[in-house]
């Protein structure tokens, strides 16, 4: 019997993502006591969990651990694992008012703590002095929160330690800037004007490389460093004239208020470029990303703002400011996120090959043609991820009547940690908390969706009984499975129409992805009546009415038990069954009850997983 077939296959392969990619909220938990509670900073710690450092009064609770202060206000560090779940809390402060800043991680299991104070602080066993108004130290922790050396910055008026950088070497870089003095290392440092702007280099085990002052005239602030290698980093802030030389004075043309820097700094201290890609009277950079092709800075302001001679204005109390600079490029490019109240950006990192930022806002924000609003009467959190375009894929939104705001963020592959205050109730995709009293913590993880590989699926063709098959079979490894939107949740999908189909699959982390495929049979010429696809063991008949034969492949291990299940063509499982002795010779399986339709034999045993296809017609 010969039929007018030649069968083209053609497969369209598409994942399932929000604009391009997807983030699934996985947990959110609180950790409060009926005082203020305050989180500064959120860690990785490859081998030992997610470190948060944060203050509280009197005394807070982690499970089943209490912590008490020794003073009005007192630090904590706490170490969670990867299911949100608590394992170590640790206190140490002084008699004074202790406030966090920043938390590290340098190699596998050790972290470095910046913060700030004004008497003597404790850490475990080592007594950190810090008699002036205020004092900065920071401090290297071993696992089992042991200091092995810690460095301190005494400061004798306004001041602040505002960043800390690790590069790819463990070496840790410092920004900050004061007025009137400082001393480090028993050398003082005088301010040239009203602030100005401290760099220092630390190596992993804690001894100070070198510290430097850069000032001008006027007021220049760092806040923000980017370590983007051993040899150099970036560092940003606001300079009312500039502070890095006669080399690189800015252009005064169209200025308007302080100028927005971006600096890169050699390993040694040495300003190697400095840019200015915006000026106002109030802007206040969050981060720094160095992306494939481009350097990005997100920002807010008030009142009005210039790049590239023009002119933004504020709508609200502040707004977001996002500055890009491709590397080939001459000018910043930028994005304007508006808002009726308030909008700033807290946290800026890269999410493998996109971005993403945190902050808080209040009232309404046009993110490019997005609106979000506020729950009245506080502020809300917002989480969003966009392309190296500046295009925005997801915002994911916390809610609450009260104020709630992002500390930090931390990245470890897919996992995206959220670290943030909240007060009253507050509302996630992954649940609502409650807080004891003023202020308390949270801490949340997301997880990025994608696939490394597209999901692979095999599509073998069957002429039997002169009705041709089409057996699709996605591959293994996921939690879940389904074709077509209907009831089949097996790996398997077999039909005698050619057309589009779809396998929905969940992965290990909970994260959907699917792929579409096309299927187009073209009559061209004349072949014969044929299987195409091959059969990994022997089974007879294939088109049966009552029972259908099965020999075991040669090379497969009959000394253990093998299972023989049987799948209809919507993947559903009909029947399974376990053969426990040695198996040689033929082993039948009785169809007699099926209804008229394609089946699927899969047999499985220590060495093989193999399957053929049957036809019960009556």
């Amino acid at each position: 019997m010969k039929k007018k077939y030649k069968l083209t296959m053609l497969l369209f392969c598409g994942v399932i993502a929000l604009n391009a990619q997807q983030i699934k909220t996985s947990w959110i938990t609180s950790v409060g006591s009926p005082g203020w509670d305050v989180v500064a900073d959120i860690a990785i710690n490859n081998e030992i969990g997610i470190y948060v450092f944060g203050a509280y009064y009197d005394s807070i609770s982690f499970n089943s651990k209490k912590l008490y202060s020794e003073g009005s206000r007192d630090l904590f560090l706490a170490r969670y694992n990867t299911m949100g779940i608590c394992e170590s809390a640790f206190s140490f402060g002084g008699t004074g008012f202790d406030y966090p800043i920043k938390v590290k991680a340098i190699g596998p299991k050790q972290v470095v703590v910046a913060f700030k104070h004004n008497q003597p602080v404790k850490v475990a066993s080592k007594i950190v002095s810090g008699n002036f108004i205020n004092t900065y130290s920071i401090a290297w922790l071993n696992k089992d929160n042991k200091v092995s050396n810690s460095f301190s910055i005494a400061a004798t008026g306004n001041s602040s330690l505002t960043d800390i950088g690790i590069a790819r070497d463990s070496c840790i870089w410092v920004t900050g800037w004061f007025e009137d003095s400082l001393q480090v290392a028993g050398k003082i440092y005088i301010s040239k004007s009203k602030e100005d702007i401290y760099l220092a280099r630390f190596t992993k085990q804690g001894s100070l490389k070198w510290f430097t002052q850069y000032g001008g005239e006027g007021s220049d602030k760092a806040q923000i460093l980017c370590a983007m290698s051993d040899s150099s980093m970036y560092i940003s802030g606001t300079t009312t004239t500039g502070c890095f030389g006669k080399s690189f004075v800015p252009d005064s043309a169209n200025k308007s208020g302080d100028y927005l820097f971006l600096g890169e700094v050699s390993a040694s201290g040495t300003i190697k470029k400095i840019t200015y890609p915006a000026s106002g009277y109030d802007i206040i950079p969050a981060g720094i990303v160095q992306a494939d092709s481009a350097i990005w800075i997100a920002t807010s302001f008030s009142g009005n703002v210039r790049v590239n001679k023009t002119s933004l204005e504020c709508k609200g109390k502040r707004n977001i400011l996002l500055l890009w600079e491709v590397k080939s490029g001459i000018n910043w490019n930028y994005q304007h996120w508006e808002g009726n109240l308030l909008a700033i950006p807290i946290s800026f990192s890269k999410l493998r090959n996109d971005l993403m930022i945190s902050g808080f806002y209040s009232g309404k924000i046009n993110f490019s043609d997005t609106e979000i609003d506020s729950t009245s009467g506080g502020t809300d959190v917002f989480l969003l991820t966009l392309s190296q375009t500046g295009h925005i894929n997801k915002i994911f939104v916390m809610k609450g009547k009260g104020l709630n705001f992002p500390s930090a963020v931390a990245i470890q592959g897919q996992y995206v940690y959220v670290a943030g205050e909240f007060s009253g109730n507050f509302e996630s995709e992954s649940g609502i908390l409650k807080s004891n009293s003023n202020e308390d913590v949270f801490l949340a993880q997301y997880i990025e969706c994608y696939l490394a590989n597209d999901i692979g699926v095999d599509l073998r063709i069957n002429q039997i009984g002169g009705i041709t098959y089409y057996d699709l079979k996605a591959e293994a490894g996921f939690d879940s499975y389904r074709w077509n939107n209907t009831e089949n949740t097996s790996p398997y999908f077999s039909t005698t129409l050619a057309g589009t189909y779809t396998v929905e699959v969940t992965d290990t982390l909970g994260c959907p992805h699917s792929k579409k495929i096309l299927i187009s049979p073209v009559i061209e010429n004349m072949q014969e009546n044929k299987t195409l696809s091959t059969k990994n063991f022997k089974i007879y008949p294939t088109i049966t009415n009552k029972t259908v034969f099965w020999e075991p492949d040669s090379s497969w291990n009959l000394d253990s038990a093998i299972t023989v299940a049987v799948f209809n063509s919507l993947g559903s499982e009909i029947s399974t069954g376990t053969i426990q002795a040695t198996i040689e010779g033929t082993n039948a399986i009785d169809v007699s009850t099926y209804a008229n339709g394609v089946y699927y034999i899969k047999i499985a045993g220590s060495n093989f997983n193999q399957e053929s296809t049957i036809v019960v017609r009556r």
